[in-house]
């Protein structure tokens, strides 16, 4: 399957919204896809 996001958090959200419990998501491109995620990343 596959999916397409207007930007990155919604391409996270949709990931994460598919992901399992056991399954990773890995984000990969340039620094500005980085930075993205890493915004839209929860807290450690």
């Amino acid at each position: 399957d596959s999916a397409s996001s207007a930007d990155v958090a919604g391409a996270l959200a949709l990931a994460r919204a598919q992901a399992g419990a056991q399954d990773r998501i890995i984000a990969f491109g340039s620094f500005f896809v980085a930075a993205a995620v890493l915004a839209a990343a929860p807290p450690a």
